[in-house]
């Protein structure tokens, strides 16, 4: 007789209150459903909503558009979109998702496993477009390098500063300071690349270490969260490259 297959591990759904329109709703989205199915396209579809005059800009995945949009506690209004007119294999969706935009009268946001998803609804409630953002507030800040590729920094001083909303890097070292471009992955779960890497390439006795580090980087592809005070970098393997503990500023 045959073990039964172990229980999947359903991932708790929680709806968030949005107290702060900016922080909750503004930002990049990845457009993930149509009609709670998904959403197939040449490349990906996504939306920005900027609270700077409530314009909103994406991609449908084959054309670049731009609207405006109005919200409330409980209502959402897109409306005013202008979209390029390039030849798209994906037509029939491309004009059925902009068609949904148009019926969006509400919205609903939740958090499912640490990733925040944000539903645009109809009059009836029902989801039109469903939205996904990845939420990696959790590796911004000040970091001390505890490891690279499992082997232990004494090092002290090698620093990391990483923020998410400015999508900006910062390394610092004894002698040189490495800046990047922080790319959220919204294909996959605590997606995350360290892109256009620049090192000042001064010479000195760590710079065995600071290449290690720069290398580390540019093999990170995820994260994760090992506690409070910690974060690992993974590779493609989902093997840890760098670990990092949180440096609290007085």
């Amino acid at each position: 007789m045959s073990a039964p297959a172990p229980k999947q591990t359903e991932k708790t759904v929680t709806t968030i209150k949005v107290t702060d329109f900016p922080k909750h709703i503004g930002g990049e989205w990845n457009i993930t459903h149509l009609k709670k199915k998904n959403l197939t396209m040449p490349s990906r579809a996504s939306i920005y909503f900027d609270f700077n005059g409530n314009n909103l800009y994406g991609n449908t995945g084959c054309n670049e558009f731009n609207g405006k949009f109005s919200i409330s506690t409980n209502e959402l209004k897109i409306s005013q979109i202008v979209k390029m007119e390039k030849p798209c294999s994906a037509g029939s969706n491309e004009r059925s998702l902009l068609r949904s935009f148009e019926e969006v009268t509400a919205y609903r946001l939740t958090n499912q496993g640490g990733i925040d998803y944000l539903d645009l609804l109809s009059s009836k409630g029902s989801s039109l477009i469903t939205l996904r953002r990845q939420n990696l507030s959790f590796i911004d800040g000040v970091w001390r390098v505890n490891s690279i590729d499992s082997i232990n920094v004494t090092d002290h001083n090698l620093r990391l500063v990483i923020d998410t909303d400015q999508h900006s890097l910062l390394a610092l070292t004894d002698c040189n300071l490495v800046t990047g471009y922080v790319m959220i992955d919204y294909q996959h779960g605590n997606g995350v690349q360290f892109e256009n890497l620049i090192t000042s390439q001064a010479s000195c006795a760590s710079i065995e270490l600071q290449t290690s580090l720069f290398v580390a980087l540019e093999e990170t592809v995820a994260c994760k969260q090992l506690n409070d005070g910690s974060v690992a970098l993974l590779n493609k393997s989902g093997n840890p490259v760098i670990t990092l503990t949180h440096i609290k500023l007085r």
